[in-house]
Order: C-alpha cells, then structure tokens, then sequence
C-alpha cells in the first residue's frame, strides 16, 4: 500500500506567467509529512471487497516498512521489516541494521506499506 506523499501542482512564477522557455507549464511538487497512524496488525479489507467468502476473515498483518526521508528530487530510503522468525522488527539503513521498537515504525517517513494475508 502507497501511502500518497507527494503532490504535483503546475505553477509558475510572476516574471513567465506560469510557461518555461520552451512553452511548458512548470511544475513543482510538496511533500506530505504528516504522520499517517496505520495497524500493524490485523487491518480488516472486507469490507473493500465485493465478491468475498461468507464467514472469512479478511485480515491483513503488516511485515515491512519503507520509509522515504527527502524531497521528490531526491531524497534516502530506510525499510523496517518484521522477521519471520523471532517476529521482532529491525531497520535497514545502508550499510547498518538492528533492531527497532514498534514506536518507530509509525512515522512521518512511512511510504510504502507491505501487508499479508493472515492465515
């Protein structure tokens, strides 16, 4: 799931009402950096489905994390991800990783959540 962080707007400046030099209308964008509470665990899709199974549960569980820091421009990614097999989150950043608390997984930094089915 893309959390939606940037927003293109066309714009222009006083001086070229708005067109560049070669007859384009310019754009810039801004970046959303509220933080967007969302659940870690057992996120309910059911009730987005149309054709769904009578008595079925439709529980998601979030297992990563990408989080963007930065402008559209340019800017730097850090993932947190849920190990499968002590079920304790870790953070990636380049070249170091460890462990992290589920307080620093919900962040103005989040921007692509990864979820699975729950079985």
């Amino acid at each position: 799931m893309q959390l939606k962080r940037f927003t293109k707007s066309e714009s222009g400046s006083s001086w070229n009402g708005g067109y560049s030099s070669f007859g384009r209308m310019m754009s810039s964008s801004s970046k959303n950096s509220e933080v967007i509470d969302f659940p870690l665990e057992g996120l309910d899709m059911g009730q987005y489905l149309l054709d769904k199974e009578e008595g079925k549960e439709y529980l998601y569980d979030c297992y990563a994390i990408s989080n963007h820091s930065g402008s559209l421009a340019g800017g730097h990614y850090v993932a947190h991800c849920k190990n499968s097999l002590d079920g304790k989150w870790y953070y990636f950043n380049d070249s170091s990783c460890g462990p992290c608390s589920k307080t620093e997984l919900i962040s103005n930094t989040a921007y692509v959540l990864f979820y699975r089915l729950r079985e």
